[in-house]
């Protein structure tokens, strides 16, 4: 049973986006001991973009 995760999957497509850096998890978690096994399970076998520059929203906000 331990192995089933590695198996199959309960969640088979899904974006997750965030403005924080993995290393700032913590924070929001109010402890890195509840975060860093979150990022973990997240990242595994996920692909990661790191995308930069403005945001999006913002930049149309200011300029509305």
């Amino acid at each position: 049973m331990a192995h089933r995760g590695e198996r199959t999957t309960m969640l088979t497509q899904g974006v997750i986006t965030t403005n924080k850096d993995f290393t700032a998890w913590g924070e929001f978690f109010a402890d890195d001991n509840v975060a860093v096994p979150i990022v973990d399970r997240l990242i595994h076998h996920s692909h990661v973009f790191m995308l930069g520059g403005e945001s999006y929203r913002l930049k149309h906000k200011r300029e509305g």
